[in-house]
């Protein structure tokens, strides 16, 4: 039996998520979905999708938006922070740790996967098994030296021009961010800690990415050390995986994935 519930969780620091959590009768595994940078847990089609596929497999999901996001408290200017993106992702992982599961794993695409890194390599024995979506591994390399389409429309003089106006707009959606995130990009890299993580460890990844470099990220992952270590390149998808046959494909190989 299947029960979803849409919940509102308060972090340490005071900011209310909005959440959805998808029990499954007996289940004893669970998956948190996190979403990128501008997104939200509705927008994001593919954990949707592998949120489906999850609960078809017997496993319990948790999907939520970060702070400053969808339907969460929170401005993005000043409050939509990698820090506090860790604090919401900790916030989500108490709350799965709460009910009776013996077994937990973390789904993280784009700029949430990057968030899902930091997390999961300073909390390796909490997460079971990681997979990782058209990933952010370098913060500072991909914004703040802008080499592909979607980056060098957005984040070119990325510095200079939040210095000047106080924020930046980001895509369709005008989304802000602003200084504070930009300090904290400079700060963190969840690459230097995912080399800390040693549970099993899914990365998939489009090889027509227009935010992402996926020969930079293949290098970046055949450096891991990790023994439990697999990558996907899917050809002919652009980031996210939006579009069909891709959402399908890529939302069936994580399901599997986890349901291993």
């Amino acid at each position: 039996m299947k029960s979803s519930t849409s919940v509102k969780l308060t972090t340490y620091d005071g900011f209310e998520l909005d959440a959805r959590y998808t029990h499954i009768e007996n289940a004893r595994k669970a998956v948190i979905l996190a979403h990128g940078m501008t997104s939200s847990m509705e927008k994001e089609v593919i954990t949707g999708e592998v949120e489906k596929r999850l609960n078809e497999a017997g496993i319990s999901t948790l999907r939520f938006d970060f702070r400053a996001h969808g339907n969460s408290k929170g401005d993005s200017v000043k409050d939509f922070t990698i820090s506090g993106e860790m604090i919401d992702l900790e916030t989500m992982v108490g709350f799965i740790k709460e009910k009776d599961y013996t077994w937990v794993g973390l789904v993280g695409c784009s700029f949430g996967g990057g968030i899902a890194s930091l997390y999961a390599g300073a909390n390796a024995d909490v997460i079971q098994a990681l997979c990782l979506v058209n990933p952010v591994l370098d913060y500072a390399e991909t914004f703040l030296n802008p080499t592909t389409e979607w980056t060098k429309k957005y984040m070119t003089d990325a510095e200079k021009r939040i210095a000047k106006d106080g924020f930046i707009e980001l895509g369709s959606a005008h989304y802000r961010i602003g200084p504070a995130l930009i300090d904290e990009i400079k700060e963190y890299s969840p690459y230097e800690l995912l080399e800390k993580y040693y549970g099993n460890l899914l990365i998939v990844q489009g090889d027509q990415d227009e935010i992402l470099n996926h020969q930079e990220l293949y290098t970046q992952f055949i450096n891991l050390e990790s023994d439990t270590k697999r990558m996907e390149i899917i050809k002919g998808a652009r980031h996210g995986f939006h579009e069909a046959p891709y959402t399908q494909e890529v939302a069936e190989m994580i399901a599997d994935f986890f349901a291993s």
